[in-house]
């Protein structure tokens, strides 16, 4: 079963960079520092069968087994051509028999060739140590603390590393917003340590190495669903030939991938999928989301809040759009309205709005959104064609007359005249002038209109408005 949460986008507004640098320091280690781990395996490996001790241990072994009424396991059995093991895998892979190997226990100290086993299985140990998986990945046989932190950055190959890093951005970037960066960091790492402490407690004195981030990552997703609780969240999911996309509440997605990676553990007991550190790194994230939640007052999804009416708003202005669209102005009419009152500031809404109010020009509504559109500030090109379509539809449709009052002329006047529509700026700053109006603003106006008129060539008109300005300033 394969359930992905596809609920949220990443805000690039707010960048999960924790989460980035996570994934960029993954792939670093593995093409950098891991990168020559599979020829230092093979070599390993190939002085194990060659220098002969691969059929010495295998031996040995078999014998140790056989006065204990037991046989090799099946991962003894050989698939070469000689009737040798063909790589000698066991020698990495049974933790009995490594124990056994490690631990000197393979041959008594008076057996024959004893010191040549102890010196070729030294030169072993040493080949392996330079393998960076083999050195670096969590072993519980023996308590090494560096590796509760380096086996989090190790993976065994190209798929495990994109598998890993796929889930730590879909669920990364929500928890990162939630905790801040600095706090996310350090739930990580801590569900990773957690997912290592189940592999102490129910596989001790395991000597095959543990690696790979799925159980810092299985942290987050513990993380995820804790803390998102009860919010409806959509995501994928995948069950045998089945399919598609659900929508449930975060919290259920919690004990199902804890059953899906308990299944998977008794299913298949022999896998060298870490199924317990999945389950551990989910229980510790699910016990830090918790006690954030219940214990940590700054605790907030107000982000998610956000974009929760950002989204509700988006698909309502949709909806709206697409009604105006089809002519359906009253049933858009009221939509348009609330998403008004909600946002007054976006255009999108007013221009919606206003074309709904155009059906009835006689009320207040035409009138108010149309002063409103007149009295934008914005001086860019499209908001300039949109306020001169509307000025000249306005002075056509308004019933019984428009309503503009003089601070609001006095700015359509500016606007057009500096937009070069002098045919619009001219009525209305002769409109002051036959008022009387002398006032300063309508005198620099008018001397503006005038040196307009004269650059475009229209001297006598031009010529009027400039010697009218001087005779009412003398």
């Amino acid at each position: 079963m394969l359930i992905i949460p596809f609920d949220r986008r990443i805000d690039w507004s707010h960048p999960p960079v924790v989460t980035l640098l996570l994934i960029l320091i993954n792939f670093i280690l593995y093409f950098g520092w891991q990168s020559n781990d599979d020829q230092r395996l093979v070599e390993a490996l190939a002085y194990y069968q060659k220098s002969g001790l691969a059929e010495l241990e295998r031996t040995a072994y078999e014998q140790r087994l056989k006065t204990e009424g037991k046989a090799l396991p099946p991962v003894f059995r050989t698939n070469g051509k000689d009737g040798k093991e063909t790589p000698p895998v066991w020698a990495l892979s049974d933790n009995d028999f490594m124990r056994a190997a490690k631990r000197g226990r393979l041959m008594a100290p008076a057996a024959p060739g004893y010191e040549e086993w102890r010196a070729k299985r030294a030169e072993f140990e040493r080949l392996l140590s330079r393998v960076v998986l083999w050195e670096h990945g969590l072993k519980t046989d023996v308590f090494n603390p560096p590796e509760l932190l380096s086996h989090m950055f190790l993976h065994a190959g190209f798929m495990h590393l994109f598998g890993n890093m796929f889930f730590l951005l879909a669920v990364g970037f929500l928890v990162e917003r939630t905790f801040g960066s600095g706090a996310y960091l350090a739930a990580y790492l801590l569900a990773g340590m957690g997912g290592a402490a189940f592999d102490f407690i129910f596989t001790p004195d395991r000597l095959i190495a543990g690696i790979g981030a799925s159980g810092a990552v299985s942290g987050l997703m513990g993380m995820y669903a804790v803390l998102f609780w009860t919010r409806p969240i959509r995501f994928f999911y995948f069950l045998f030939v089945i399919f598609g996309f659900a929508q449930l509440p975060a919290i259920i997605l919690l004990p199902l991938w804890v059953g899906e990676q308990l299944y998977q553990l008794f299913a298949y007991p022999h896998s060298n999928i870490n199924y317990l550190a999945h389950v551990g790194g989910l229980v510790t994230g699910a016990a830090i989301a918790l006690g954030v939640r219940n214990y940590l007052p700054s605790f907030s999804l107000g982000f998610a809040d956000r974009e929760d009416d950002s989204a509700d708003f988006e698909r309502r202005l949709a909806e709206a759009t697409d009604l105006c669209k089809a002519l359906e102005y009253r049933k858009a009419r009221p939509i348009l309205a609330l998403l008004h009152a909600r946002n007054p500031e976006d255009e999108r809404v007013l221009r919606h709005l206003h074309q709904c109010s155009r059906m009835e020009p006689d009320k207040e509504e035409y009138h108010r959104l149309s002063r409103k559109i007149l009295s934008l500030r914005q001086y860019d090109e499209s908001t300039n064609q949109w306020v001169l379509a509307s000025y000249r539809e306005y002075l056509q449709r308004a019933k019984p007359n428009p309503r503009l009052d003089r601070p609001l002329m006095t700015q359509l006047a500016q606007r057009f005249i500096k937009t070069g529509h002098l045919k619009e700026a001219e009525p209305l700053i002769a409109h002051f002038l036959k008022k009387g109006d002398a006032s300063e603003e309508t005198l620099r106006l008018a001397a503006l209109l005038g040196e307009r008129l004269v650059q475009r060539g229209e001297g006598e008109r031009g010529g009027k408005y400039l010697a009218l300005v001087a005779r009412l300033k003398s």
